[in-house]
């Protein structure tokens, strides 16, 4: 009986064997293919399955903070005030304008509505609604100081936090909304925002309508001195050149005409306001009064605060004058202002005149058919017609600014003033529930995926392979702890457990069946660092090769630990030697005296040095024939030998092994690590990079449970399903 089960048993590791050699290839072959977007996508679902728990833990703690958000942030109310923008109606503060209402193109209206917008939302004005709310002090805007620059910017960002301005539509109404938990704060900032807005347009508009009253007149005098000289220089002309004086000028010489006088207006105007420009400066190099500044700016705001700071100073001031640190800044806020109206008209001047003498040089191009003569002369009435029309124009609309000025107004107002809201605006906080809920499902997808990523273990059999670019043998599962502690039991009683079936798979791919000659009989069983199971795996090959009724002999390099080698030689009547490893190499004794044989077993054990020790031995001449000696003496021969980053004395062995399985623990060696391992190996001296398959990798202390859920569609997944 004990035969035919013997018998028996070889049959199946013949038959495993030829399966297990073409598996390896066709899983060499694999590893070479690309994968595709199938294989990648399904990769991405096994990883989400796999970690499902990662996935319910962030969903049940995102839904826990979005309740919390829900309940800590309450209801909050909006106020809107409304403005109205009214483009047609005049600029009293341009030249030449008159009481007429302006046609305004499209474009020119969304320019302007996206303007009011921009500066309503613009720091400066919104710097003044809180001072108009009472929550920034005077005194400390402009303050340099840290302090004061926090408070300020923290008062600004609550409000810009809080403030909605934007466009209704496509009307000219622009609303103004604040939003706020109190109704009654929100309109109050709403309407502060708003007012303090319209009514800094309004002072804008009408200091500029006295700036233009101050500058016609003092335009007035120039442009009678050049009219004066324009007549002179027209008269003396015609005295000295024959002109046709009766011919009348075409349609060319009107359009110069026109021209030349807008080019005088303008430049009578820029030189008006250099000359002011030039005299400002003078007085501030010079230091020259406030009164004489605001005289030269025309500014009568300057002007009025010049007065009550010179009261001040005599020690007259009225109770209601502001104080002297507030007037002071006021004074010079006013003069920048003013100078960087007049800086802007300038640039503005020259632009325009730039633009008026290119189309007067065409103009001038095309009526060069006509006499020099007849041309000065003309142009010479040109330009005293001109200075004489634009004197008279500066008359008048000096007198007509006068009288508007007071009435100068933005072409902006309030429409509608924010009324506390009854209803809030915000939507329903449990609403914010199931977005966040997705939220944090697309959260811990991403969490799994990334937790994936970062794990670089090896789990399956191919991906090991294509990892180490060495073939896998295959996998040891997991032993629970009442089945570490029987495996002879085991792989002896139980041939169809899991665990059997693993190290027979591994057997039948590395050891050959047939032992025609010594060449394919000592497998070296090494790993990259400690505690990989090698030693498990190692007593467990020689277990089953005694089966067989082989001759095997377990050579135990450096001392190793494992519960299966302690049981090995305590339950298995484990005998003393009576020669030792030197007299074997000195040839004075044979290998089978020095090695220890472990009861019935067919299994002879022998120790060769401690992981200290070890180099001696190897570097020994005579390990060369001890080497020959168990080829010759043993069936199959297994080098338990130590890691390769603890002991570097293994590469020795290279040579004289014919397979090296290499033990990768599953899901814990790290794969850089195991690659830099058999980079080691593979750099010994006399290793043979033409045999590829004389190391291959063995996963060892597999969760198949675990294993299955990664579905690699490996020898695992089989393993872990139960007989049906």
């Amino acid at each position: 009986m004990d035969a035919f089960s013997d018998e028996h048993r070889r049959s199946q590791l013949l038959a495993a064997q030829e399966i297990r050699q073409l598996e390896a290839a066709a899983r060499i072959a694999r590893a070479a293919e690309p994968v595709d977007g199938a294989e990648a996508i399904k990769r991405i679902f096994n990883t989400l399955q796999r970690r499902r728990r990662v996935i319910v833990y962030t969903v049940a703690a995102g839904g826990i903070l979005a309740l919390l958000a829900s309940i800590i942030f309450g209801p909050s109310y909006l106020a809107t005030a409304q403005l109205i923008i009214d483009l047609q109606r005049p600029d009293i503060s341009n030249q030449g304008m008159t009481g007429a209402p302006i046609a305004v193109s499209q474009v020119a209206e969304d320019s302007a509505i996206d303007t009011h917008i921009t500066t309503l939302t613009s720091d400066a004005n919104l710097r003044q609604a809180l001072q108009a709310l009472g929550s920034l002090d005077e005194k400390d805007v402009g303050r340099a100081d840290k302090p004061a620059i926090l408070k300020e910017n923290a008062a600004l960002t609550r409000l810009r936090r809080g403030l909605k301005v934007g466009q209704e539509r496509r009307s000219r109404i622009i609303s103004v909304g604040y939003n706020d938990r109190d109704p009654n704060q929100a309109a109050q900032i709403a309407n502060a925002v708003a007012r303090v807005y319209v009514n800094s347009l309004r002072r804008e508009k009408r200091d500029t309508a006295a700036l233009a009253v101050s500058r016609f007149s003092q335009r007035l005098g120039d442009v009678r001195d050049e009219v004066a000289r324009a007549e002179t220089e027209m008269h003396t002309f015609r005295q000295v050149h024959v002109a046709n004086e009766a011919a009348g000028p075409d349609q060319t010489e009107q359009q110069i005409t026109q021209t030349a006088r807008q080019l005088a207006l303008l430049r009578s105007d820029t030189d008006a306001g250099q000359k002011r420009l030039d005299e400002f400066r003078n007085l501030r190099r010079g230091g020259g009064s406030i009164l004489d500044l605001a005289k030269v700016l025309d500014s009568p705001r300057l002007t009025e605060l010049a007065n009550i700071a010179a009261r001040k100073l005599r020690g007259r001031s009225d109770a209601a004058d502001p104080p002297l640190p507030d007037l002071l800044r006021a004074i010079d806020n006013e003069i920048v202002a003013s100078t960087s109206r007049l800086e802007l008209e300038q640039r503005t001047y020259q632009s325009q005149i730039q633009s008026i003498e290119s189309r007067l040089e065409l103009l001038r191009h095309a009526a060069a058919e006509a006499t020099d003569d007849t041309i000065g002369l003309r142009a010479l009435e040109r330009k005293a017609s001109a200075l004489g029309q634009l004197y008279e124009s500066l008359l008048r609309e000096r007198q007509d600014l006068i009288e508007r000025g007071k009435l100068a107004e933005p072409d902006i107002r309030i429409l509608a003033l924010a009324e506390p809201p009854i209803h809030p605006t915000s939507f329903n906080r449990l609403f914010l529930i199931p977005p966040a809920l997705v939220a944090f499902i697309l959260f811990g997808c991403m969490i799994s995926l990334t937790l994936d990523r970062l794990d670089h273990t090896l789990r399956g059999e191919r991906e090991t392979a294509e990892a180490l670019h060495i073939p896998c043998a295959g996998l040891v599962p997991r032993l629970m702890p009442r089945e570490a502690h029987s495996i002879p039991h085991l792989l002896r009683e139980h041939p169809g457990a899991p665990y059997s079936k693993a190290v027979r798979s591994i057997f039948t791919g590395s050891v050959p069946i047939f032992r025609n000659g010594p060449e394919h009989k000592i497998f070296v069983i090494t790993s990259s660092i400690p505690g990989e199971g090698k030693t498990t795996l190692a007593w467990s090959l020689a277990l089953l090769a005694a089966q067989l009724q082989w001759k095997v002999l377990v050579l135990e390099a450096g001392g190793q630990a494992s519960p299966l080698r302690t049981q090995a030689m305590s339950l298995l009547e484990f005998r003393s030697p009576v020669a030792t490893l030197t007299d074997v190499m000195a040839k004075r004794s044979p290998i089978a005296s020095a090695a220890g044989s472990i009861g019935r077993s067919c299994i002879s054990f022998l120790p060769f040095g401690s992981e200290n020790k070890l180099l001696p031995v190897l570097a020994n001449p005579g390990f060369a024939s001890l080497i020959e000696q168990v080829r010759d003496t043993y069936d199959l021969v297994i080098v338990d030998a130590p890691s390769i980053f603890d002991s570097s004395e293994v590469r020795l062995l290279v040579s004289k092994a014919d397979k090296i399985l290499f033990a990768v623990r599953w899901g814990t060696t790290p794969r850089e690590t195991a690659v830099s391992a058999i980079q080691l190996i593979q750099s010994a001296d006399q290793y043979d990079p033409n045999d590829p398959n004389k190391i291959v990798s063995v996963l060892t202390d597999v969760d198949l449970r675990q294993h299955a859920r990664y579905r690699f569609a490996d020898h695992g997944d089989f393993l872990s399903k139960p007989k049906s």
